[in-house]
Formats: C-alpha cells, structure tokens, sequence
C-alpha cells in the first residue's frame, strides 16, 4: 500500500472550487468535503457583581480533505513547487504597507495652532492692559512668530512627505505584483506537472 499525504483546509462557503483547483495543482486530490455549521449558543458570566448573558456567534465553514500519494510521478517536485508557492503566500501577506496617504490636516497636527492661539492670547492680553506689561507683549509675539513658523515649515514639509509614501505605495504595490507574477509561474510549473502524469 503506498503512502499517502493528508491535509485538511477549512473555507468560508463559496471558496470550495477555487481552493480544490489551488491544492489539486499540486497533485492533491480530494477526498471528503464537510460543510460544518454551529448554532449560536449563550451562557451567563459573572463579572464582579454582575451576571452577564454572553453570546456567541455560530461558525460556518466548509472541511476539506485532500490526500495525495506518495509514490505519484513528480511528487518531489510537486512538493517542492507547493512549498515554493506557501513562501509566496507567506511573502505576499507580510508585505509592509504604507498606509494611507497623508493628510495635510493630520500632518499639520494641533499643536502649533494652540501655540498660534496661545500668544494671540498673550497679544491681545498686552494690548487690553494698555502696553503697560511690555514682558507679556514680547512673550506673545514670540509664541504667535514660532507657531506660524511651525504651521509654515509642516505645510512646506508635506509635499516631501507626500512624495515620501507615494514611492513606499510603489514599491509595496510593484513588490505585491512581483509576487503574484511568481506565484503564477510556480503554478503553471505545477500544472505542467500535472498534465504529465
């Protein structure tokens, strides 16, 4: 009797054909599918001195099994390709992304408009008290020149940095297409081998 591999996967419903077609590129062939629905349940749980009634929502996937035999032609191969295609997999799902683009509200950020209104405030103070505290004069108009200084740097500042995240989405997205363009390289390799057998 030869050996065989087993492997089982769950799906969410609807992803069955795609997932068979995937893992029988790799001379998989299924053998049992299961589709497995668990009602809602609840219990009660205490919390301190309160008692809370807890939910949880039922599952619904679907089981598959597949095996494949050991002693196949090319069951090296297709293993190696399926091992090469789970690295790709892993590759593409840990690609950093950059985020979303910047704001320029988010980028300019509140401080320096308290800073703004702050020696507006030691300003208007000064001059509501007759120029007779010259120190709050001076403190405000110094405040009020470095919030502006700072509002006028992060604006000027935010189209480099536009530019910035611009290049990090390229080159996360040209990295994402890379990988995808190998992954299907690896298939056809694996569905070459396939139509071999």
């Amino acid at each position: 009797m030869a050996l065989k591999d087993i492997k089982s996967i769950t799906v969410v419903p609807g992803e069955e054909d795609s997932t068979m077609n995937l893992w029988q590129s790799f001379g998989w062939e299924m053998k049992n599918t299961q589709e497995v629905k668990t009602s809602e349940s609840s219990h009660l749980e205490r919390r301190g001195d309160t008692i809370y009634n807890v939910t949880k929502a039922g599952d619904h996937y679907i089981k598959i099994t597949f095996e494949r035999d050991q002693s196949r032609q090319n069951y090296k191969e297709l293993v190696s390709l399926e091992n090469q295609y789970l690295s790709l997999e892993s590759q593409y799902n840990n690609i950093s992304d950059p985020g979303q683009k910047p704001n320029i509200i988010r980028h300019l950020g509140c401080g320096p408009f308290f800073v703004l209104i702050f020696g507006a405030a030691f300003i208007i103070m000064a001059i509501s008290d007759g120029l007779r505290e010259l120190t709050t004069l001076v403190i405000g108009i110094i405040v009020f020149v470095l919030g502006l200084i700072s509002i006028i740097h992060r604006k000027a500042s935010y189209p480099n940095r536009c530019k910035s995240w611009e290049e990090a989405y390229t080159t996360f997205g040209n990295g994402r297409k890379e990988i995808l363009n190998k992954r299907e390289e690896v298939l056809k390799q694996a569905r070459g081998l396939i139509n071999q057998s």
